[in-house]
Parts: structure tokens; C-alpha cells; sequence
């Protein structure tokens, strides 16, 4: 780590992660090539900071800057607390629970370099690992060999129209890119999706093969519990909604179906019971997107607005579908 005038920050974002900070700060001092460092703990209660303020204090060659925050602002404000305070011309996130191959900022530098001063993003595999650190068997791209095919097309932004296969742990940013497009969105979940979508569309986009970083595949992280409970993929269909309606009026958007998966979506969650609230507020998003928007939808909106719930409809429809079908 050094904060005199590398090329690259790496920022570590901790939250409740004493058990692991060490490993990570200690894969950012062995690069090869330095970088500077900026270490934030988002009010974990637990011994994260003084984890990190001990490692410190044993390696004092290591040098970053450490935020310590009294209150809990979440992941997307307070990377673009970073992004206020990066001074380099790229700059790597990576949370406190993972860490990087030795290697990582030299050869993404090295990528970078090589796509030409268009390139504002640059990924690779990574590797994944237990809570204990033990590495799983498949990589990432392997064990997601269908997305990872889409590494293979030129046309970035549209991919990512259709899904999000860049692992975030591996991810390198050109900073002034980040900051033309406005920065991390806060009212977006996935905003690492967005932030590639939103690059992809105005800037280059490259990659290396092998694996850069370690994920630590966590059983109580949020991410688990999105993709493995009920709950969970409900909270994710609904953040796959708020996150393609902002680009739900590109052409791309268009041509690769997004708008229809859009309303049917939307429609799903509107006979599910999801609040009124929600259905309307995306639902008029979407109408706006769309050229030609349809009845069903526009009904949809109209209902949602004043109130009125799928589930309700649906409980109010049930006698009749009863006797009809008898």
C-alpha cells in the first residue's frame, strides 16, 4: 500500500467483517504493483476497526486512509463517499471478506493499458472460497459457463441488458468514467450491474481469463439469501425491475426483449400480492419507456394507483371463476 502516486485505489469496504479484514489488507500489501488505500468500516459492531487498526499497527509500511462510520450508511453511499475522495486515474473495490492474487493491479493495469484510453472497465474471473477460505474446486466463470459466454461479445452493453455475469470482486474502474456517468445510483440494489451497464454503453469494456480475486461465498450474506429463500428472489425480481426500467428506453433494450420481460414481470408481481405502491410508481417508469405500451399494463397502473392490490382483485374474482368452472 502506498499513498504516494500510484495509478490505482483499492477501496475495502468492510461491514462485520473482523474474522477476514486481515487476509484481505494482507493480499492488497503483497501486489506487485502498489496501490493506494482507502479502508472504510460501515459501523459494524463488531472488532473490525480494531482488527484493522491492529494490522496496521504491525505492518506501519502500509499505508491507507481509514474511515471508521458512526452509523451505518450502506454499501452504495459509501462507495460514492470513496469516489469523492480517489485521487488516481482507476481505482478497484473489493469488501473486506474477499481478497486478490498478487498480481490483480498489474495485469489489469497492463489490460487497461492495452485497450486504449477508451476502456473504463476491466474484469476477470475469480476464484471461490468458504467461509474458512477454502477454495472451491470451479471458478467462477466455470461453474457459470453459459453467462461467461457473453465475455465473448463486443456489444457489452447489450449483454448486460440480458443478465449480469461480471463478478464484482474483480472489478478495476476508471475513475473519471465512474464519475461522468454520475456515480453509484442509491436508489438502485444492484448497483454494480447498473454501474456496468451505465459504463458499457458510453465507454470500452475488457477482460482477462484467469481468475484475479477470491469471493467468499458466505451462508448468512445477503446475496445467499436473495438467491436461496422465497424472500429472496422476490427482493431480486424486484430489483431486476427497478434496475432495466432505467434503461428499459434504449434501443438495445428493445431489440434484446427487455421491455416485454419488463411488463410481464411487473405484471407477475402485481397478481402476487406486491404493495400497489411499488406496481405503480415502476409501472408508470415503464410506460414512459415504451413506445407503445399496452392495455393490460396501462389497467395495471391505473388500479395500482388508486390502491387496489392483485391479490384483492383476485379475492374478490374467486367466486365467480368458482361457478363458472362448476
Amino acid at each position: 500500500m502506498d499513498n504516494s502516486s500510484p495509478d490505482v485505489t483499492i477501496v475495502v469496504i468492510g461491514y462485520k467483517h473482523a474474522a477476514f479484514i486481515e487476509q484481505c489488507l494482507e493480499s492488497i500489501a503483497a501486489q506487485t504493483v502498489q496501490a493506494r488505500c482507502i479502508v472504510i468500516d460501515d459501523a459494524s459492531g463488531d472488532d473490525t476497526e480494531q482488527v484493522a487498526e491492529a494490522w496496521f499497527a504491525e505492518h506501519p509500511e502500509a499505508q491507507a486512509e481509514r474511515i471508521y462510520h458512526q452509523e451505518n450508511r450502506g454499501l452504495v453511499g459509501t462507495l460514492n463517499e470513496a469516489l469523492r475522495k480517489i485521487e488516481t486515474p482507476y481505482f478497484a473495490y473489493i469488501a473486506a471478506d474477499d481478497w486478490m492474487e498478487p498480481r490483480r493491479v498489474e495485469l489489469q493495469l497492463e489490460a487497461a493499458l492495452e485497450a486504449g484510453p477508451e476502456c473504463a472497465l476491466i474484469y476477470s474471473d475469480v476464484f471461490r472460497a468458504d467461509g474458512a477460505g477454502r477454495r472451491f474446486e470451479e471458478s467462477y466463470a466455470q461453474i457459470h459457463r453459459e453467462q461467461w459466454l457473453a465475455a465473448e461479445d463486443p456489444d457489452a452493453y447489450s449483454r448486460l441488458l440480458v443478465g449480469n455475469w461480471i463478478p464484482a470482486p474483480s472489478v478495476m474502474l476508471r475513475t473519471d468514467a465512474v464519475r461522468a456517468v454520475g456515480g453509484y445510483d442509491e436508489d438502485i440494489f444492484f448497483e454494480d450491474h447498473d454501474m456496468y451497464l451505465r459504463l458499457a454503453q458510453r465507454f470500452g469494456v475488457t477482460w482477462l481469463a484467469q481468475p484475479l480475486a477470491t469471493h467468499r461465498e458466505l451462508d448468512d450474506s445477503y446475496g445467499h439469501r436473495m438467491f436461496f429463500t422465497a424472500e429472496g428472489q422476490r427482493d431480486f425480481q424486484k430489483a431486476q425491475v427497478s434496475l432495466l426500467i432505467k434503461h428499459a428506453g434504449a434501443e438495445q433494450a428493445r431489440s434484446a426483449g427487455i421491455q416485454e420481460k419488463l411488463r410481464v414481470r411487473i405484471s407477475q408481481l402485481y397478481w402476487e400480492g406486491e404493495s400497489p405502491a411499488w406496481i405503480h410508481s415502476n409501472a408508470r417508469l415503464l410506460i414512459r419507456a415504451l413506445p407503445k405500451p399496452d392495455l393490460k399494463l396501462r389497467l395495471i397502473s391505473m388500479a395500482s394507483g388508486l390502491g387496489i392490490s392483485g391479490r384483492s382483485i383476485r379475492t374478490l374474482t374467486a367466486p365467480g371463476r368458482t361457478r363458472r368452472e362448476v
